[in-house]
């Protein structure tokens, strides 16, 4: 698995992923009314700007995204954290912590 820069190429792939994420772990934390409206807005087209604005970073496996980083640098915090359901307690949200903190220090984000 790497974890690298997200694509625009990406978009459909990190939506499947950002959709299976918020209904299978999430559900604990909110009601299905509520995950229902969360995942209805998530279009493709709604991570081209998290990518042309924002420090995007993907996992992925083979063809697969199955996580996704959201590092926001104007406000100096990490906006989003995601993974697929399928690699839940494997680390991989632990990995995606750490890249974006990377990142973070790299560009003098240092909170």
């Amino acid at each position: 698995m790497i974890i690298r820069s997200a694509k625009m190429t990406d978009t459909q792939k990190i939506a499947l992923t950002h959709r299976a994420s918020i209904k299978a772990l999430c559900s604990e934390s909110y009601s299905p009314q509520d995950i229902a409206g969360w995942v209805e807005v998530l279009s493709p087209e709604i991570y081209e700007n998290a990518i042309k604005e924002n420090v995007m970073i993907v996992a992925e496996e083979g063809d697969e995204i199955l996580g996704l980083g959201i590092l926001d640098l104007e406000r100096k915090q990490i906006g989003a954290i995601y993974i697929h359901p399928e690699v839940e307690g494997r680390g991989l949200g632990r990995r995606l912590l750490l890249k974006l903190e990377e990142l973070a220090s790299k560009n003098n984000a240092d909170r």
